[in-house]
């Protein structure tokens, strides 16, 4: 029962050991493997983690609300960026406190309730931003729709 790296190299196929490393050279169906066999913690953000990063977006640039209400959309409703930056206001109902989202890759549309904060956020980027009460929710300040 060695053990020693010169054990595990004879025994891993692709193992290469120098000075006290070993490297394994690895497919990269393995590499997806050690991926998916969970080596990171957590896929996930925290709710603790996502108000901070709200909080940050605030602070930073011009568009701070926008950025804030981004954030907060694209966590609470699972929006990718193609759905995100897809969204209309006509889409949504303030009123009525719901909101219309396309899916993209074969997901299926549906229709999500809006809490108060995200009311809050979209009242408020839809009164700084009134010149696009027709257009697209978010877009640059350059007026070219982000895509």
């Amino acid at each position: 029962m060695g053990g020693g790296l010169r054990d595990f190299a004879e025994k891993e196929p692709g193992a290469v050991v120098g000075g006290n490393r070993r490297f394994v050279r690895r497919s990269a169906a393995s590499k997806k493997l050690s991926c998916q066999a969970g080596t990171r913690e957590r896929e996930y953000l925290r709710t603790s983690e996502v108000k901070e990063m709200i909080r940050a977006a605030k602070k930073v640039g011009r568009h701070g609300i926008r950025d804030g209400g981004i954030i907060l959309l694209m966590f609470r409703h699972g929006l990718r960026t193609a759905e995100l930056v897809a969204l209309r206001w006509t889409q949504i109902d303030l009123a009525g406190g719901y909101i219309e989202v396309h899916r993209v890759k074969h997901g299926r549309d549906s229709i999500h309730l809006l809490r108060s904060p995200e009311l809050r956020a979209l009242r408020q980027i839809q009164r700084d931003y009134a010149d696009t009460s027709n257009a697209e929710l978010y877009y640059c300040a350059c007026s070219i729709r982000l895509k």
